[in-house]
């Protein structure tokens, strides 16, 4: 019989959106609320002097300590969550 092709994809993430806020200047805990997160993804923001470490990851919560730099302009910017595969999802966040 003829050889078979059998190709497992693992979805990738899809982040929701953010419970809490990013403040300027300060350190505090934010949750990203998503689907198919693993392995402690990174996190990086679209503006400079924006840190984010994921301390938590449940697998559809990541739990991330979000350090301010002073002067950083305030607004909706971005989280890019990126996983150990390369898959990558991104979802909006208060700066304030």
């Amino acid at each position: 019989s003829p050889a078979t092709t059998v190709k497992f994809s693992v979805a990738g993430p899809k982040a929701t959106h953010v419970i809490g806020a990013a403040w300027v200047g300060r350190t505090v805990m934010v949750k990203i609320v998503g689907t198919n997160f693993y392995g402690r993804p990174r996190v990086i923001s679209n503006v400079a002097g924006v840190k984010a470490l994921v301390t938590g990851d449940s697998g559809t919560l990541l739990t991330v300590r979000v350090t301010v730099n002073a002067g950083v302009k305030t607004g909706v910017h971005s989280f890019t969550i990126i996983l150990a595969n390369g898959k990558r999802t991104s979802v909006k966040y208060n700066l304030r």
